[in-house]
């Protein structure tokens, strides 16, 4: 429609929320500046109950003329075609957060939430409690409310369950003593919402603490390593902690290069007493560290970076590290005035196990050093998040006069295009105006010494990658035009799928139909269900507190790196070296992540793909010309590089009921399907194939209990449920094992471990099983056949967790990390449901 221009005064918190704010810097006051149309579109999200009481959430797009009211947007909204549960009495439909429905329509804020009232409806109580075998249990109750019923009247009627219910907690834990409420962003006194959820977790007269090595590992970097629970009594030392892991410290394997002196407790005596705040390490002391140092300065041709190491003696203190150790070259050496640090460099005063990496760069009189935390798509398709160096003049201070800070805006602006357009794959002219922070004031490290300022510069590309990841767990990288809209398929519609729109520096969700905004430069959309459960993955159950005190699971934490908000991605995990022992070794999980050099972006997560379009059908063709008894062998590496893992419908029906065999080669695996073998006819579909070799899903004590001291190697499918064929699956042992058996279990929904297939490992060490369904694997080398393994022995040891726990607690860590962020996953979508 026609348009000119409009102001609306906005107080700061909403305006910060909005697309095109703008600061007027200088003036404590701030302006909406929007366009203003003769027509709007307002987002209805209408919310309900469906006769499968299941709570849905359906945008409905309403086009009305500027100056319309709340009512013009109601008297188009379609609810003709719902049918409540026969469970529930339907009042009316309301429009939340207006105070009447003659309003305006506020062209700054066009979402408007239509939701049904029953004059019975339910809602809901998460209770987080151990249970007596000591695992860590999420129960969620139903309340019965009205259209009288406050939050508080909720919390109350929970609190008469709680009070009414017999739980049966774990022993050692002492008597609950309390439900905690946790943190709402509710009122209380506010009529309570459809679908609410109230959550309370037990406390008990004792606590639970996780527990964490920290040492040098044999690579010669610090590595955290959860050693287990531990439980906390109101006289529990720390000096009774350390002595309890002690036999398991005793098994870690760190290097002997820097003359290992014992194990402490950083910052307490030994005799004080535990506080609950749930985590404790354990950190090993050296005689000598190495400390490494990334440093940049600005050379002759642009900016320069190298690393150094040194190694210090223990007691070091990190000034006189700088002063002593003095870094090898800084450039303009006559205009040279110091050394400045990344904002996420440590600041403890001596150098130890958990401060052997920092990132400086050099300050000069005429030009300091700024860190630009920034996201954009490299060359190769690849999304990068994370810290960009570049130079501009000495920085001002967050309360300098406005046009000094916008002068200085402008340039660090210019630099940052400079550093950043090169890798960038898609074009930009300038950065998203919506997008920008910056923390200019420098914070001391110690005497002398200082951080850089840091601005949250986000490239403004003409096109965005997006990474979809479809309910069934199959993938689609899409390049789409930025500032324009997606539209999630039609097909999920009014159905209990939740699509999670992830990018670089924060979270959304959306319904199936509803149109997501195109976000530069890149995101992932990620379908998840109401359970909590997300397309292509499993969910590992969580495991709990065992023994009298500890020795159950293990908790770890991923790090964050950069700044203003910006969280580290994940790295594409290489593959990894065949298992030559029953144990495998345990994978470091530090926490913090060390601060990684701000020129080496981070590693982006492997995105599963399709074969080219080309390659596709020469496969299908060599399948249609195969004769019988054919082998149709594909390299399913693109002439991109990237490797594709997903075999298309299209694949699947050419092959299906031939008599011909077709090898998918995926590099460190493959997998071959017989046409024979394809026995889902109506349902034939895409599937991805990926295999994720070594985790750690299974918990160890199933593991500890099927294989013994025999050697084992876990994997995990991407896909989710069952493939429609049979498929065997070609990965590698070790050669050393030639000869021997090799038997497949599953780890299914029970909690068992169930025998698959078996079959011989060939000479070049490698084995071939067969597999109808995604789920968690273990393949075990073993001496005698599987069948004498007996099922009931293997269900007894994952389901009793109280009992001692073998040295293979460390592989518990990311199973516990994966708990967490399904967690998360529930926690956002119950947040939506306001």
């Amino acid at each position: 429609g026609n348009s000119d221009t409009v102001i609306y005064g906005a107080d700061p918190e909403t305006a910060a929320e909005k697309m095109f704010a703008t600061q007027v810097r200088g003036e404590e006051r701030f302006l909406m500046i929007a366009p203003k149309f003769d027509k709007y579109v307002v987002s209805a999200r209408v919310t309900y109950f469906d006769s499968d009481n299941r709570l849905i959430e359906e945008p409905q797009l309403i086009t009305v003329d500027e100056g319309a009211t709340i009512q013009d947007v109601v008297n188009q909204i379609d609810t003709t075609h719902i049918v409540h549960p026969p469970a529930f009495t339907f009042d009316s439909f309301v429009c939340d957060g207006y105070d009447s429905l003659t309003q305006t329509v506020n062209p700054c804020n066009t979402v408007l939430w239509y939701n049904a009232r029953y004059s019975a409806f339910p809602v809901f109580a998460s209770l987080t409690y151990y249970d007596k075998d000591g695992n860590r249990v999420n129960e969620e109750i139903t309340l019965s409310a009205n259209s009288t019923s406050t939050n508080a009247d909720m919390v109350s009627a929970a609190r008469s369950y709680l009070a009414g219910h017999a739980f049966d907690h774990y022993a050692d834990l002492g008597t609950c003593v309390d439900w905690e409420l946790e943190d709402a962003w509710y009122d209380l006194n506010a009529p309570a919402q459809l679908g609410q959820c109230y959550g309370f977790t037990a406390v008990y007269e004792n606590a639970v603490t996780d527990v964490s090595a920290v040492f040098i590992d044999q690579n010669g970097a610090a590595c955290w390593e959860g050693l287990g629970e531990f439980i906390v009594t109101p006289s529990t030392t720390y000096r009774d902690i350390l002595n309890h892991f002690a036999a398991d410290l005793s098994k870690v394997e760190q290097s002997s290069a820097y003359s290992f002196q014992g194990w402490a407790i950083g910052g307490v005596d030994l005799d004080d007493h535990v506080s609950p705040d749930g985590f404790v390490e354990i950190i090993a002391e050296y005689a000598n560290y190495p400390v490494s140092i990334s440093y940049s300065y600005n050379g002759d041709n642009g900016i320069v970076t190298d690393v150094v190491q040194k190694m210090v003696p223990a007691g070091t203190n990190m000034e006189t590290l700088f002063k002593e150790y003095t870094l090898p070259a800084h450039g303009k050496s006559a205009d040279f005035t110091g050394w400045k640090f990344f904002r996420d460099a440590a600041t403890n005063q001596i150098v130890d196990v958990r401060n052997l990496d920092y990132v400086a760069a050099a300050a000069y009189r005429d030009a300091d050093p700024v860190w630009v935390i920034t996201a954009y798509v490299d060359k190769n398709g690849n999304g990068v998040q994370g810290p960009v160096l570049c130079y501009a003049e000495t920085a001002p201070t967050n309360n300098s006069p406005g046009q000094e800070i916008d002068d200085y805006f402008a340039e660090v602006s210019r630099a940052a295009y400079a550093a950043i357009s090169p890798l960038s794959k898609y074009a930009f002219t300038s950065f998203r105006e919506d997008m920008v922070d910056m923390n200019l004031d420098a914070h001391p490290v110690f005497t002398n010494y200082s951080t850089a300022a840091t601005l949250l510069l986000v490239p403004d590309t003409d096109k965005t990658q997006v990474t979809v990841t479809y309910p069934d767990g199959t993938q689609e990288v899409k390049v789409l035009d930025s500032k324009t809209t997606f539209k999630l398929p039609e097909e999920y519609k009014n159905k209990a799928v939740t699509w999670l729109l992830e990018h670089p520096f924060g979270t959304e969700s959306f319904s199936g139909g509803e149109e997501v905004p195109v976000i530069p430069p890149h995101f992932m959309l990620i379908a998840s269900y109401a359970d909590g459960s997300q397309g292509g993955g499993s969910n590992s159950g969580t495991s709990g507190v065992s023994g009298n005190h500890g020795g159950g699971s293990n908790s770890g934490m991923s790090g964050n790196n950069g700044t203003s908000g910006s969280s580290g991605t994940t790295g594409s995990s290489s593959t990894p070296t065949p298992p030559a022992t029953s144990v495998p070794a345990p994978t470091p999980n530090p926490s913090p992540a060390p601060t990684p050099a701000p020129t080496t972006p981070s590693a982006p997560a492997s995105v599963p793909v399709k074969l080219g379009e080309a390659a596709e059908k020469q496969v299908i063709s060599d399948i249609q010309q195969a004769s019988s008894g054919a082998i149709v062998k594909v390299d399913m590496t693109n002439d991109d590089g990237s490797l594709a893992t997903v075999v298309t419908k299209e694949m699947l029906l050419a092959v299906q009921d031939k008599d011909v065999t077709l090898v998918l080669d995926m590099g460190d695996y493959s997998w071959t399907i017989y046409g024979g073998d394809i026995r889902a006819l109506d349902d034939i579909h895409d599937v991805n194939l990926e295999v994720t070799l070594d985790t750690t899903a299974i918990p160890p004590r199933a593991i500890q209990t099927l294989a013994g001291n025999q050697p084992v190697r876990q994997l995990s499918l991407t896909y989710d449920g069952d493939f429609g064929f049979n498929a065997t699956l070609k990965t590698y042992i070790d050669k050393q094992y030639s000869g021997t058996n090799s038997s497949l279990y599953y780890y299914d929904s029970s909690k068992k471990l169930v025998f698959i297939d078996s079959n011989v490992i060939d000479a070049e060490g490698y084995t071939s099983l067969r597999f109808s369904h995604a789920s968690d694997y273990v393949i075990v080398v073993e001496q005698k056949p599987a069948a004498i393994i007996e099922n009931e022995t293997i269900e007894q040891a994952v389901e009793n967790p109280g009992e001692k726990a073998p040295p293979l607690i460390p592989l518990l860590i990311a199973a516990i990390a994966a708990v967490v962020v399904i967690t998360f996953g529930v926690l956002l979508i119950v947040q939506r449901r306001k």
